[in-house]
């Protein structure tokens, strides 16, 4: 996932395409793993607690 992430924001940055917002790190616990109280039980979607952590990172940067 890291990788793929990297290779997309290599891509935004040369791209008036696309931005590139980082959301992955605030979701993971200290050891580098997804946060489970972060996801619905499902382990793909987020939970609420999930949504808000993406609402403010997307208002931080302005979207």
């Amino acid at each position: 996932m890291a990788h793929t992430n990297h290779k997309i924001a290599d891509y935004c940055q040369t791209s008036k395409l696309c931005t590139y917002v980082e959301t992955a790190t605030p979701l993971l616990n200290a050891e580098k793993i997804p946060n489970k109280g972060l996801f619905a039980k499902d382990g793909l979607h987020l939970s609420k607690s999930g949504y808000v952590i993406w609402r403010d990172i997307l208002k931080q940067q302005g979207i």
